[in-house]
């Protein structure tokens, strides 16, 4: 288990954990593929909204529209993602 994972758990690990804290959570992530076209971006330090432009151009899933998948999945709601993520300027 890395670290990080490590530090989001108790003392004690997941066995720490109350019984039913995070049954039914629902994970959203946005991952941004390191393609060689991003790679010469970053080390060109353009800046962050260029580089997101191009990778959602390419195909990048942003955190909103992975949250909007869910609702529409129907297993989470509209103020539940507003809650929880910012509305994203292009």
């Amino acid at each position: 288990m890395t670290n990080i994972v490590k530090s989001c758990f108790p003392r004690g690990g997941v066995r720490a954990l109350p019984r039913n804290r995070y049954r039914g959570r629902q994970c959203i992530t946005e991952f941004l593929d390191l393609t060689d076209e991003i790679k010469e971006m970053i080390l060109d330090r353009k800046p962050p909204s260029e580089i997101r432009k191009r990778a959602l151009y390419a195909g990048m899933t942003s955190l909103r529209q992975a949250a909007l998948e869910k609702l529409r999945q129907g297993v989470t709601t509209l103020a539940e993602i507003n809650r929880v993520t910012f509305i994203e300027q292009a």
